[in-house]
C-alpha cells in the first residue's frame, strides 16, 4: 500500500509539474549531484522541475544517469556539478585524495557511457564549488587552502577547460571581520542576471566579483543559514524562480533536507521543499551538490508613437522587446502581435513589422506579418543563444480608420520559446514598460504579479481630436484689466470655448462660454478680464466639441507685479531655413522656444538665454520642417507666448 502511495505521488507531482510549465515564462530545473538518502544507493546525476506554488515541490525529470567515468570513476561525495551557458555542457569537477581535482563533461539529456575520460585535471588544487556566469559564458569555482581550519577561499575565473585549459590565477576573497569558514562544505550559484552566492560551514555571502584580477574580492555576509538541526550542512545551492534551493545533509547521509532561501529578507527566509523521490522506490534523493538550469523569455511593449495622417486616419507604433531569460538555448523563438483583435475589423486597415537595430544571428523578420491572418513577427525556426543572452527589438506600425479616441485600447504581445533540453515551453505576455524592461523588479523571472500588463493607449492622449486647427493664445495686463487674446480655424458648427482662470495653476474656473464660429480661415478672437484675481493669474482655454470630446490649450500666466506689455514678433512671414524672433523678458533668464504643428506634436526645440528687456534672436536649422501652418511657442518665467508661423514651400 505504501509502495502504491509513493507512486502516485510522483505520478500527481509529475502531472502537475506537466500543467504549470505551459502557463510559465521562466521554468527552473535544479540539476544535483547525490544518492539516495541514508548513503549507500542510488548515486548518480539528476535533474528536477522547481515548483515553487502552491507546493514547493522538486519533482524529477529526464534519466537516471549514473554517470560511467574514468578512474577514479562517479563520487559524488566529493565532487560539484555546473551547466556553462556557453557551449550548453555540464561540467562535473571531483576533488580526490590529495587534492586533486578532475574535470568532466557532458550533455543535459545524456549519460556519460564506455568510461568517459576528463576534459582536465588539476594536480593539488581543491575545488569544492564551481558556477558560470550567464551574462559573459565565463566560469568561477571556489578553491580551499590546503592545511587546518579555518580555511582560506579562492575564486578563479575559468574562461574554457580547453584542453588546454585558459584561467586566471586564484585569488583570495576576504571575509569580513569575525567571520571563519571551518569546514569545506557548501556550493556557489551565480544568478541569470550575474549576481554571484556561495554558503560554506552554512554561512551565506554574496561576491561583487567584478574586481577579480584587478582588485580585492571582498564577500559580503548575508546570514547563517538556521534550523537545520545539529550536524546538518548546506552543501548544494541552485537558482529558481528568484530564489535559491539550498540542499544540506548530515555526514552520515541520514538527514536529506531542501530549503528555497528567500535572499531579499533580513534575516533569510526558509521554507521547506518536498525532498525529490530517488531512483530508489520509497526513498528521496540526496544533492551533495547543486546547479541551476533555467528556460526563459521575457517581453515588453510600449507606445513609440501616434500620428494623424488624415481626417480620419491614424498612425500607431509599437516596440516590443524579446529577450532569452535563462541559460538555456532556446528554439522555435516566436513573438505574436493580433492587432486587428485590439483595435477591431472596423477601425484596423493595416500592419507591419520591422527590426529595431540589428537582430541576433538566429532571427529574421517574417515579411508576411499583417497583424491579422498572419501574427507572427519572426519567421519560422527562430533560435536565441543564452550567453550572451540575446534580445530583439521590434517596431510594429498599425493604420487605423475611424478610431475611438477616448477608448483605451490595450495590447499584449506573446512571446514563446523552447528549451534547448527536455522541450520545456516557455511563454510570456509582454509588460507595459516604457523602457522595455521585461522584468522590472530584476529578479530574472518575468511573470511575475503586475509584470503581464497589456499596453494601454487612448488616443486622445497623443493626438489633437478636435477640428480647431491652430491656436495662438496670449494674454496681457492693460492697467486693472488683463486682455487675453487667440486666433483659430474651425471646422465644428457646434464647437464652444470655456476661457478659463486660476490664481494656482492647478485648479480652473469658467469666467466665459463663447462659441466658436465655423468659417474658413483663421478666426480672431479676444476678451478682456476686468476683474483679475489680485497677484498672478493663470488663463486657458477648454475647447468642447459636439461629440463631447475635450481639448485645452497651454495655461498663460499674467504677474501684474511683473508684466511687459507687448507681443511676440517674428520675421520673415512666411520662414524658411530660419526664423527671427523678439521678445521681451523680466529679468535674465533661460527661454525655451518651441514649434508645434496643428496636432499639437513638436518639430523643433530651442533654448536661448535672454537679457532683461527685449532680445532679438535667430531659430536656425529650420530647412528641414515639412510646409505649412505651426505654433512658435516661447515660454519664459512669467509668460508664456504662442504664435501661428507658416513654412514657405
Amino acid at each position: 500500500m505504501k509502495i502504491l502511495v509513493r507512486k502516485l505521488i510522483q505520478l500527481s507531482m509529475l502531472i502537475f509539474y506537466s500543467q504549470q510549465i505551459i502557463a510559465q515564462a521562466v521554468v527552473s530545473n535544479p540539476m544535483a549531484i547525490g544518492q539516495d538518502c541514508g548513503g549507500g544507493g542510488g548515486k548518480g546525476f539528476k535533474v528536477f522541475n522547481y515548483i515553487s506554488s502552491p507546493l514547493k515541490i522538486l519533482a524529477q525529470i529526464g534519466l537516471n544517469c549514473a554517470p560511467n567515468l574514468s578512474s577514479p570513476g562517479f563520487s559524488p561525495n566529493g565532487g560539484s556539478i555546473a551547466f556553462s551557458p556557453a557551449d550548453q555542457k555540464i561540467y562535473y569537477i571531483e576533488t580526490t585524495t590529495g587534492n586533486n581535482s578532475i574535470v568532466w563533461s557532458w550533455t543535459p539529456g545524456t549519460c556519460p557511457v564506455s568510461s568517459q575520460p576528463p576534459v582536465y585535471t588539476y594536480a593539488s588544487t581543491f575545488i569544492v564549488g564551481l558556477d558560470f556566469n550567464p551574462v559573459t559564458g565565463d566560469g568561477y569555482q571556489i578553491e580551499f587552502s590546503t592545511g587546518s581550519a579555518p580555511y582560506n577561499i579562492f575564486l578563479r575565473k575559468i574562461t574554457s577547460f580547453g584542453p588546454p585549459l585558459v584561467a586566471g590565477a586564484p585569488q583570495q576573497i576576504f571575509l569580513p571581520a569575525g567571520i571563519k569558514i571551518y569546514q569545506q562544505n557548501g556550493d556557489i550559484v551565480v544568478t541569470p542576471s550575474g549576481q554571484m552566492y556561495f554558503v560554506f560551514n552554512n554561512k551565506l555571502f554574496n561576491l561583487d566579483y567584478s574586481t577579480y584580477g584587478t582588485g580585492s574580492l571582498n564577500a559580503t555576509y548575508i546570514d547563517t543559514i538556521k534550523g537545520l538541526g545539529s550536524g546538518v550542512n548546506m552543501v548544494g545551492l541552485s537558482y529558481a524562480n528568484g530564489k535559491l534551493i539550498g540542499s544540506a545533509s548530515n555526514s552520515g547521509g541520514s538527514t536529506c533536507i531542501y530549503k528555497e532561501i528567500d535572499i531579499s529578507t533580513s534575516p533569510v527566509t526558509l521554507a521547506a521543499v518536498t525532498s525529490p523521490i530517488g531512483s530508489g522506490l520509497g526513498k528521496t534523493f540526496s544533492s551533495l551538490d547543486m546547479a541551476s538550469l533555467i528556460t526563459g523569455i521575457g517581453s515588453a511593449k510600449k507606445v513609440y508613437s501616434v500620428s494623424k495622417t488624415g481626417s480620419n486616419t491614424y498612425q500607431v507604433k509599437y516596440d516590443i522587446k524579446v529577450k532569452n531569460f535563462g541559460n538555456v538555448n532556446l528554439t522555435g523563438v516566436q513573438l505574436a502581435d493580433n492587432v486587428k483583435s485590439v483595435f477591431g475589423a472596423s477601425v484596423f486597415v493595416n500592419a507591419s513589422v520591422a527590426a529595431v537595430g540589428t537582430l541576433p544571428a538566429g532571427l529574421a523578420i517574417n515579411s508576411s506579418y499583417n497583424g491579422n491572418t498572419n501574427v507572427n513577427i519572426f519567421a519560422a525556426g527562430g533560435t536565441m543563444k543564452a550567453t550572451p543572452q540575446d534580445s530583439a527589438t521590434v517596431r510594429i506600425t498599425a493604420n487605423l480608420i475611424n478610431p475611438s479616441l477616448s477608448t483605451f485600447y490595450n495590447n499584449s504581445a506573446t512571446a514563446t520559446g523552447i528549451g534547448s533540453f527536455f522541450g520545456i515551453n516557455v511563454t510570456d505576455l509582454s509588460d507595459d514598460q516604457t523602457g522595455l524592461d521585461p522584468d522590472p523588479n530584476n529578479n530574472d523571472v518575468s511573470d511575475d504579479t503586475n509584470e503581464d500588463t497589456p499596453t494601454p493607449l487612448r488616443l486622445s492622449d497623443w493626438v489633437v481630436v478636435l477640428p480647431l486647427k491652430i491656436i495662438d493664445f496670449n494674454a496681457e495686463l492693460n492697467q486693472k484689466s488683463i486682455y487675453l487674446y487667440w486666433k483659430i480655424t474651425n471646422d465644428d458648427k457646434e464647437s464652444s470655448m470655456n476661457i478659463q482662470r486660476s490664481g494656482d495653476g492647478k485648479n480652473f474656473t469658467t469666467i466665459k462660454t463663447m462659441q466658436a464660429e465655423a468659417a474658413l480661415g483663421m478666426q480672431n478672437y479676444e476678451l478682456t478680464d476686468a476683474s483679475p484675481l489680485d497677484g498672478i493669474n493663470y488663463y486657458r482655454i477648454q475647447f468642447v466639441q459636439a461629440s463631447g470630446a475635450i481639448s485645452y490649450t497651454e495655461i498663460v500666466k499674467v504677474d501684474e507685479g511683473k508684466n511687459i506689455p507687448g507681443e511676440l514678433r517674428v520675421s520673415p512671414v512666411p520662414f524658411n531655413q530660419s526664423l527671427h524672433v523678439s521678445v521681451s523678458v523680466n529679468k535674465s533668464e533661460k527661454i525655451t522656444c518651441k514649434i508645434m504643428d496643428v496636432n499639437g506634436h513638436r518639430v523643433y526645440t530651442a533654448y536661448r538665454i535672454a537679457a532683461k528687456g527685449e532680445n532679438r534672436f535667430t531659430l536656425d536649422d529650420l530647412s528641414g520642417i515639412s510646409p505649412g501652418n505651426y505654433i512658435l511657442q516661447v515660454q519664459t518665467i512669467d509668460h508664456v507666448y504662442n504664435k501661428v508661423i507658416i513654412k514657405s514651400h
